[in-house]
């Protein structure tokens, strides 16, 4: 009977503790900010942005390649 009546009053506990976490959620005044988006970029920094974006690529892929060629190959026993 004890244990009953200990389970009831946590769950209850349980409960209410929920219930306070939604009224404040729903008690706040949050207004969602519009993202800011600032389209600032020239026609000049795009094309060295994309001039650097290919550069970099092509330097990545050239260190594969020579990475690739670097591999050892050990003969196992």
């Amino acid at each position: 009977m004890r244990d009953t009546v200990n389970g009831i009053i946590l769950v209850g506990m349980l409960v209410v503790g929920m219930f306070a976490f939604y009224m404040v959620g729903e008690m706040r005044q949050v207004e969602v900010a519009a993202p800011a988006v600032e389209d600032t970029r020239s026609i000049e920094a795009e094309v060295a942005k994309t001039e650097a974006e290919t550069l970099e690529a092509r330097i990545i892929a050239e260190r594969a390649e020579k990475n690739e060629r670097k591999t050892t190959w050990f003969a196992s026993e």
